[in-house]
Formats: structure tokens, C-alpha cells, sequence
């Protein structure tokens, strides 16, 4: 899926595209295989989001500024840190 800001990303185009399929079983089918993959996509991007959170903060950036970079609350930029210890969450 290629993302340009300021414009709907490709997933409105499946979206079309799976909802123009006439057979509902078929139809079915398709969005299941299509929701695991995106399931899948969303799981890593949480992971790449919380190791890049942390890179940021342990650069001379604060906890504000990077929440600032993000859009978010400094509080938000803690939990998307996760723990100090949590060396799973990074590698996943």
C-alpha cells in the first residue's frame, strides 16, 4: 500500500474494488485474506513506531518535543515507549 499525504491511500481503491465482488462468499473470503495481511501491516508499523519513539528519546530530544513531532501528548509519547525494560516490544 503506497501512502501520499493529502490523498486517500491505496486501500480506498481495495476497498472498491473487494466491494464490487457480486458473491458474497467470495467476497468474504477476499476480505478475510485481505484483513490478515493488513492485520499483519499493522503490527509491524506498532513495532517500528515504538522502537523509532524510543530512538528519538535517547537523541538530546525531550519527551515534549518529540510529542510535539508526533502530534501527540507527552504522556502518549511514554506509553508509545513502552517500558524502559520491555526489549521485546523493540524486537518484535
Amino acid at each position: 500500500m503506497h501512502i501520499i499525504p493529502g490523498q486517500p491511500p491505496d486501500g480506498a481503491l481495495e476497498h472498491e474494488r473487494l466491494a464490487a465482488i457480486a458473491d458474497p462468499r467470495e467476497r468474504a473470503v477476499q476480505v478475510a485474506d485481505v484483513l490478515a495481511v493488513l492485520t499483519g501491516v499493522v503490527d509491524a508499523l506498532r513495532s517500528l513506531r515504538r522502537s523509532t519513539v524510543r530512538e528519538l528519546l535517547n537523541t538530546p530530544m525531550t519527551g515534549t518535543e518529540v510529542a510535539e513531532l508526533l502530534g501527540v501528548s507527552p504522556q502518549r509519547v511514554s506509553q508509545l515507549a513502552g517500558p524502559r525494560g520491555d526489549v521485546e516490544a523493540v524486537a518484535a
